[in-house]
């Protein structure tokens, strides 16, 4: 169930990704050339955006899903590790839910073509922002950034945590959480660079 959701849910995402940079991108062409093929174009990968957006999510309570019962013991071991970034994913998301349908149900209603393109441009931003946070997490569980600590609950506390796992991740520091947004890229570069 995790794997089905995982593989669908970036499938989508990526879709959405493009489709909705293809509406605004087609939209500023119209505005630009007033030629109604961009406006027919933008117009249809909105649609195409949107209905992405909604499988996609689908996909991805599923992939919600399956990470709280299925891998219950993993997420009360990162839990700590990925919250901030995984916040962040919430409004993220909660921009796209909310400005993605102002988008698309609002052509030919906002008279101003610039204000209705500059919505696009936030739908965008919220998936574009969204998949950013996944992917720092991503980087963050694999390649281990400074300040991020494996902690032995059992040597730490002296005591057994029934029911739970015996480790937990955790930042040296809240300011080292921030640490995940840059390491990644920062590895990243050094990799192509030698």
């Amino acid at each position: 169930m995790s794997a089905v959701g995982i593989l669908a849910h970036l499938a989508l995402a990526s879709s959405f990704l493009g489709t909705i940079l293809l509406a605004v991108v087609a939209e500023y062409l119209f505005i630009r050339s007033h030629n109604q093929f961009w406006y027919n174009t933008a117009r249809t990968f909105s649609v195409i955006s949107t209905i992405f957006f909604g499988v996609g999510a689908a996909f991805g309570t599923l992939v919600e899903f399956g990470l709280v019962t299925l891998w219950s013991n993993f997420i009360s071991l990162i839990g700590e590790a990925i919250v901030l970034p995984f916040y962040l994913e919430l409004f993220a998301f909660l921009t796209e839910v909310i400005i993605l349908p102002l988008y698309v149900f609002t052509w030919n209603k906002i008279r101003n073509q610039v204000l209705h393109w500059i919505i696009g441009i936030a739908a965008a931003f919220g998936g574009y922002y969204s998949a950013y946070n996944i992917l720092a997490v991503m980087a963050s569980l694999s390649m281990r950034p400074p300040g991020l600590e494996v902690i032995n609950l059992y040597q730490a506390t002296g005591q057994n945590v029934v029911g739970l796992t015996d480790y937990v991740v955790k930042w040296a520091s809240p300011v080292d959480a921030w640490n995940m947004f840059w390491w990644g890229a920062l590895m990243s570069s050094y990799s192509t660079a030698y």
